[in-house]
């Protein structure tokens, strides 16, 4: 009995030392991987009622008995999708069977009194079967990969069953049978089984996590569950990768799960929020995956056959061993933000467009020299700080990037610094005129480069019209900016200066033989090499003033620097500025001393974060030198790129203000937001958006493309449009909205403010060109503090000279008359009643011929019958001869017509004396409290009114102070309470 315990010891320990197989994700299904059930030529019939998730297909052959089944996903039979599947099919099988094996003496029969078994490749010389249990252990390793080949029939007796434990995964377990497969009742079967040339089939109440496939020959169910083995994509439901409907057995992946982007999905794959989280990811040919405002965590390899797109979205790579992101993994090699949170290693071209960072210490990142930091006219990308705030330690990035800056069209001197190391450092000719400097004609990359004169073609300067240098460098013993030396040449080091004062006329397409004639253009200017990290100490002389180029590709918070003996004052070069020959100037910025900045202009995009690509000047006491350190935790998201690009007109504006009513309705601003209309901007979200910091209190903000924005700049609203207003941590109070418009109102535009959580009868229509107020209370009512709760709606519409006097909606009994006057009538053929239930969307209800047509004014009328109880506005639209058309103001009024319902409406609701006409509607006889409130609580009148009961009239005539406003008119006894609201001109 010891001999015996200890072989089964010896044994236990030659297993466990022999090496694991790992070869997750090699195997290559193609089609295949999203069918559960498929045959190649053969019947799928099934007894009883089953569960199949994933696709079931035959290419030969019938599907019958699935009636009272459940299949999550499609089903083919003799298409297009299933001959592929075949050869993929066989594809699959191929690479299985010729991998070397590992393990050829284990014994037929698997699974009665063994060792859980370790990962690798068994051969059964002739038919196999399981009894009982059979353990498979992974070892800690979720890539853990384990094949069995058998050579014959492969069977499994009744309630026998797969365990998997230890990182042993189904998507990693293969069966393959030369022959027939048949799983006896309530089999627990785990991996992908493949009959080749042979028949398969499931006894009843067998559960399969794997695939069953037959490259020919039936399959027979009976009763079974079956899903597919990896958290493969279905997009069954919708686009969204944080549904659980859209993924196999409804599971969202986590950091363990391998998945498949499966092809023929009916929806491809959105992560849009939030973070996803993967172990291995494969995306099959013909599938795509999209990240938009999400973020995606590997902790294992990329595989992509299809289409991965993360132009705008966030990929962290963040494993336990080594990573490497393969050539062509992303669309156009395009990829917005990079987290580095594991050592990665870049096989291919990589064009980042947002933030590389870091998430982990002890990481290194490994470009290969194939990572671009993208500028464009949208955004220029940069590398946050390494450190992470101090947070993170060993970070490093090993290998040459290309560091762009992208340049607007116009003729101006610009100050540039050296975002690179001296280290192996390219050349002046190499960077920034593409590698031909002396060639003036030669425009090898278009949009790249530029042209650089002042010297002989000998020494790599091109040849303008006057030769003027184009180049310029510091001199501090003269306090002035020279020419590069015509002795010198654009073929020396571009790390020799820490900054130049380069002349950009635009890209090297643009003629020199032109000189200020020549068309302008944009370009970019980009330096390959290995660039600057950690902290970088720079001298400042002692007298006049010191050149700095900002040395990381990056913006930093000027503020942030540490300055030894360095005055807190800095001048930077506008090139937009109208300074000498109108091609820039200076802009002069002193600190405050409270971390901010006064500047000497206001028109400028300057601000005390130095861009990417962007050098100053500073000085000392005037006595001692003194040192300029930059550092990690001085890099910023902060300031404008607009330096770099065109000016924007930024007078057109919709500000809002969040103001909270306090005791004794005081009004204290709590927070803002602003968006900017200009034809130059983006309606996407770009550098000229500012995000939003949250208070520790109220915050309000716009709410776009899943973020939250304080400043946003959109495009000149010429058709329709909806600012999203977020609000957050608010009270159980009052509080106002304050609303501003600047410069946006003109002929047919209109809005709405839309409360969500009083209904459309407390919309408010908003003033165009001045201040609207919108008062609302926050209660214990969850949709009272709803984060959306309001938004603005605009409305464009074409116009006519046709003027509205005045449009009003009045109650008359059960229906709503709608009165119109108008005044210089010409050249109009008619006029029609347009109706809405939301104020947004109108219809025609009603048309009449115009009266007059003589530039006179003349009224209308048409009463609206019929309508359903609720809010109803309307407008006038007038329609001339040549069919053009204008609109009136919109109106509103309501109606409720139930037979015994109480209620109460002011008729023709907008005030202009100080009388009121109140309409009662079977009001009982009684006494009644009446008041009107200003909006901001304070009462205009209360009194107590005697009425005989039924529908009738009361004249109410305010003595009391009774402003213009918008008022609450309140009707109340002990059990009646009745709100309507008036709007005093």
């Amino acid at each position: 009995m010891e001999l015996k315990k200890q072989i089964s010891i010896l044994i236990m320990f030659v297993l466990l030392t022999l090496p694991t197989v790992s070869l997750a994700q090699t195997i290559n299904f193609g089609t295949a991987a999203k069918f559960c059930i498929f045959t190649a030529s053969g019947a799928i019939a099934n007894t009883g009622t089953s569960a199949i998730k994933g696709d079931m297909g035959t290419n030969i052959g019938a599907i019958s008995g699935f009636e009272t089944s459940s299949n999550s996903g499609n089903q083919y039979n003799a298409d297009s999708v299933s001959r592929q599947t075949c050869v993929d099919l066989v594809n699959a099988y191929n690479q299985l069977v010729v991998i070397p094996a590992t393990n050829t003496t284990h014994t037929p029969t698997f699974g009665t009194n063994e060792l859980p078994l370790i990962p690798g490749v068994y051969t059964i010389n002739g038919a196999a079967s399981i009894g009982g249990t059979l353990t498979l252990d992974g070892r800690g390793n979720v890539n853990s990969v384990f094949i069995f080949r058998i050579n014959g029939a492969f069977s499994t007796g009744a309630s026998s069953a797969i365990v998997l434990t230890n990182g042993a995964s189904a998507c990693n377990v293969y069966w393959v049978a030369e022959g027939a497969v048949a799983m006896a009742a309530s089999t627990v079967m785990k991996g992908t089984v493949i009959a080749h040339n042979g028949a398969n089939s499931m006894g009843a109440n067998c559960t399969l996590e794997g695939r069953i496939f037959s490259t020919s020959g039936a399959i027979a169910l009976n009763n079974v569950q079956a899903y597919l083995p990896c958290s493969g994509w279905l997009g069954s439901i919708s686009t969204d990768w944080n549904t659980a409907g859209n993924w196999v057995n409804t599971v969202i992946p986590t950091k363990a799960t391998n998945i498949i982007i499966y092809a023929h999905s009916i929806f491809s794959p959105i992560l849009n929020s939030g973070t996803g989280k993967v172990q291995n990811i494969t995306i099959q040919n013909g599938a795509t995956l999209t990240i938009t405002g999400g973020k995606l965590q590997v902790a294992g390899t990329i595989i992509n056959y299809g289409t991965f797109d993360a132009s705008i979205g966030s990929l962290e790579m963040n494993g336990s061993s080594a990573q490497t992101i393969p050539v062509n993994t992303f669309a156009n090699n395009n990829l917005r933000n990079f987290i580095v949170s594991n050592n990665v290693t870049l096989s291919g071209q990589q064009n980042l467009t947002g933030t590389l960072s870091f998430g982990s210490s002890n990481v290194t990142l490994s470009t290969g020299d194939f990572l671009t930091l993208k500028s464009t006219a949208n955004g220029t990308a940069r590398v946050a700080d390494i450190t992470n705030g101090n947070y993170l330690t060993n970070t490093a990035i090993n290998g040459k990037i290309t560091v762009e800056r992208y340049v607007s069209a116009k003729r101006a001197w610009r100050l540039l610094s050296i975002p690179i190391s001296s280290i192996g450092a390219p050349t002046i000719n190499n960077s920034w005129q593409e590698g031909v400097g002396g060639n003036s004609a030669s425009d090898p990359n278009p949009g790249y480069g530029t042209h650089i004169t002042g010297g002989s073609i000998s020494n790599g300067f091109d040849q303008g019209v006057n030769n003027n240098a184009s180049i310029k460098i510091f001199d501090n013993a003269t306090n002035s900016l020279i020419g590069l030396s015509v002795s010198s040449n654009t073929n020396i080091p571009i790390t020799t200066y820490p900054a130049y004062f380069l002349f950009l006329r635009g890209s090297r397409n643009t003629p020199l033989s032109q000189g200020s004639s020549a068309p302008l253009s944009a370009t970019t200017l980009r330096i390959k090499g290995k660039i600057n990290t950690g902290n970088i100490p720079v001298n400042i002389n002692a007298s006049n003033t010191t050149l700095v180029g900002n040395p990381y590709p990056c913006a930093i918070d000027f503020h942030s620097l540490i300055k030894e003996n360095v005055n807190d004052i800095f001048y930077v070069w506008d090139p937009k500025l109208n300074g000498s020959s109108g091609v820039g100037g200076y802009v002069t910025f002193i600190g405050t001393g409270l971390g901010q900045y006064i500047s000497t202009t206001s028109v400028s995009p300057e601000s005390q974060y130095i861009q990417s690509g962007e050098a100053f000047f500073v000085q000392t006491d005037g006595i001692r030198s003194g040192t300029l350190t930059f550092t990690e935790a001085a890099k910023t998201l902060g300031g404008n790129d607009a330096v770099f690009r065109q000016m924007t007109d930024n007078t057109n504006k919709l500000r809002v203000n969040l103001l909270a009513i306090n005791t004794g309705q005081a009004a204290s601003l709590c927070d803002g937001i602003v968006t900017v209309y200009n034809d130059n901007n983006s309606n996407s979200i770009d550098n000229r958006d500012a995000k939003k910091l949250y208070n520790a209190a109220e915050n309000i903000a716009i709410g776009r493309e899943g973020i939250n924005l304080a400043i946003e700049s959109r495009k000149t609203i010429d058709s329709n449009d909806t600012t999203f207003i977020n609000l957050y941590t608010l009270k159980k109070q009052q509080y106002k909205l304050e609303i501003t418009t600047e410069g946006i109102n003109k002929t047919g535009l209109h809005a709405l403010i839309k409360d969500k959580y009083l209904g459309i009868q407390k919309d408010t229509a908003l003033n165009m060109d001045g201040i609207t107020d919108v008062f609302f209370t926050v209660n214990n009512d969850a949709a009272s503090y709803a984060v959306n709760r309001f938004s603005i709606v605009f409305r464009q519409d074409v116009v006519l000279p046709v003027k509205f006097l005045s449009v009003k909606a009045h109650r008359l009994l059960k229906d709503i008359v709608i009165e119109w006057k108008t005044e210089n009538e010409v050249q109009v053929k008619n006029y029609e009643v347009e109706t809405s239930a939301d104020g947004i969307v109108f219809i025609k209800a009603y048309s009449i011929d115009a009266k007059v047509n003589n530039g006179g004014g003349q009224t209308y009328f048409w009463t609206d019958k019929y309508i359903a109880d609720g809010l109803h506005y309307y407008r006038i639209k007038s329609i001339d001869f040549d069919g053009k058309c204008s609109y009136s103001a919109v109106v509103n009024e309501v109606i409720n017509k139930g037979l015994n319902k109480k209620y109460i409406v002011v008729y023709d609701n907008i005030v202009k004396g100080n009388q009121i006409s109140l309409g009662l509607y079977n009001i009982d006889k009684g006494n009644y409290v009446l008041k009107i409130i200003s909006m901001d609580g304070r009462i205009a009148d209360q009194r107590t009114i005697e009425y005989a009961g039924g529908n009738g009239v009361q004249n109410i005539v305010v003595k009391n102070y009774f402003p213009s406003g918008k008022y609450e008119l309140i009707l109340s006894d002990k059990t009646f309470n009745y709100h309507t609201n008036l709007l005093k001109k």
